[in-house]
């Protein structure tokens, strides 16, 4: 059984980001790779160690059968003669019968007896007989008490020679013997066996480990797909989810610019208007009212004084009294007419220009404000500045003078007004008690007034196409910044 992968599931995933023309990374294909050959290692790598392990088993549990059959027949024909003469093993009593013995035990396709000083003194192949095989690691070990086994292959070894020539594999140990007591080992027996049973049990645990581990590894692989792929197609409808969230989110963001950007049309539309409103009632105020005014006070002023040359008595004294206080009353009435003309507009913004108004502002100021000290620096010229951002400038001080007067307990305040690489600066700082930035919002909103003037003075810079900023800290003062960008500004 094999996992079989959906074209529509194996689609790279949309949205992952692509660097240097790479394809985007794929879940599924890259699971479905990494996953089987990390499978196919273990596999691998378990089955071989397993294998071994219980081949060797099985070898060493054949070799203790050996060693003790050996042991038990050395133990009952008592073998003391190692040291002598090969020729005595031909004598079918005493260790002949133990070497006949030995030959006879099941499986067993050659037998080698050593003495304990290396010496091949009996053999069932008689032409090894008398050899020493120096090279010899595992007779080495038996002659130390270490029972060796292995699995071994025919001609890889001197001492396997004259092998008929359908014995390939064998299993090949070295049993050490001890004498009766058990103190001394007297010499080793070298056993090549080709037990059928043996290899056919080690075949078929062979085929159990690795038709197990190829089945294991198999479920194993389907089972990790077949959830990979669940999580797979979860991510992938999350992930849809999450562009159409996406989509949403920048149709309200663009629906949000749009707003925005007609709310501030709007709100520059209604600052022009505003202005333009207030030019229209200062002038009419300069221009009407207060020239009707002026006449009436002329009038008056002119009756009176023709009254006074002719009339003499106590009444027409009262009436000129009367008059006088009439032409008083207009004269302040034609002054507050004046006072609100310039505060809604002063005339003198689109006759004279920013600097002279801002001039006379702050003499006007100090003037209501004799406490309040205005130190100005202003270095533009006055051709540097476009007609719209001079209405701006003019209502940011205007505002920010009075806030000041106002709110901050300040008795010095400086205003300057420059050209600051490249852009038109504009800052008014005072030594005011000043407020807290973040508690107030940034806005100055502990107090009402306060916070709707610096909110105007935000709007009136941003919508002129400029930056505002405040900086401000109890007990420290208040600083006003804002600058438009203005390429041709020159200084005075």
């Amino acid at each position: 059984m094999t996992p079989t992968f959906n074209r529509k599931a194996d689609r790279p995933m949309q949205g992952v980001s692509q660097k240097h023309g790479s394809k985007p990374f794929d879940l599924l294909r890259s699971f479905a790779l990494l996953s089987l050959v990390s499978i196919v290692l273990i596999g691998v790598v378990s089955g071989v160690v397993l294998v071994r392990f219980l081949v060797n088993q099985m070898l060493e549990r054949d070799a203790l059968v050996t060693m003790g059959l050996v042991q038990s027949i050395a133990e009952a024909e008592e073998p003391r003669l190692f040291a002598i003469d090969s020729t005595l093993f031909e004598n079918k009593e005493g260790l002949g019968e133990f070497l006949v013995h030995i030959a006879r035990i099941p499986d067993v396709v050659r037998a080698n007896l050593y003495t304990s000083n290396r010496v091949l003194v009996w053999s069932t192949e008689q032409r090894l007989i008398g050899k020493q095989f120096d090279i010899n690691p595992e007779l080495q070990r038996a002659l130390a008490g270490e029972l060796v086994f292995r699995l071994a292959k025919r001609r890889d070894k001197a001492e396997h020679e004259f092998f008929a020539d359908d014995v390939t594999v064998f299993v090949e140990s070295y049993v050490p013997i001890w004498d009766a007591d058990r103190r001394e080992i007297i010499g080793a027996a070298e056993l090549y066996k080709v037990p059928p049973m043996l290899f056919s049990a080690i075949t078929h645990t062979k085929r159990l480990v690795w038709g197990g581990g190829i089945f294991g590894g198999l479920f194993l692989y389907v089972m990790l797909f077949w959830i990979v792929r669940r999580g797979n197609d979860l991510i992938r409808r999350q992930e849809r989810r999450l562009r159409e969230e996406i989509s949403e989110n920048k149709r309200d963001k663009e629906m949000l610019r749009k707003s925005e950007s007609k709310l501030r049309a709007l709100s520059s539309q209604l600052l022009v208007a505003q202005e333009q409103e207030r030019q229209r009632i200062a002038s009419e105020l300069h221009d009407g009212i207060g020239q009707s005014l002026s006449a009436i006070k002329f009038m008056i002023e002119n009756s009176l004084n023709a009254c006074r040359a002719v009339c003499g008595t106590e009444t027409a004294e009262a009436n000129l009294e009367m008059l006088g206080a009439i032409a008083k009353k207009t004269k302040d009435a034609i002054e507050e007419t004046r006072r609100v003309a310039m505060e809604l507009r002063p005339p003198m913004l689109d006759d004279l220009g920013i600097v002279a108004t801002l001039d006379w502002f702050c003499r006007e100021f100090q003037t209501i404000y004799p406490h309040i000290t205005i130190a100005k620096r202003v270095e533009l010229q006055e051709n540097n500045i476009q007609g719209e951002l001079k209405v701006a400038i003019y209502r940011i001080v205007q505002e920010g003078l009075n806030n000041v007067a106002k709110h901050t307990k300040a008795d010095r305040v400086h205003l300057d007004l420059a050209a600051v690489r490249g852009q038109i600066a504009l800052c008014i700082r005072d030594n005011g008690q000043g407020f807290d930035l973040l508690a107030s919002g940034g806005s100055g909103g502990e107090n009402g007034h306060r916070g709707l003037g610096l909110q105007s003075m935000r709007e009136r810079t941003e919508l002129s196409g400029g930056t505002f900023k405040i900086e401000s800290s109890r007990g420290a003062g208040t600083v006003i910044h804002a600058w438009w960008p203005q390429p041709d500004t020159k200084l005075v």
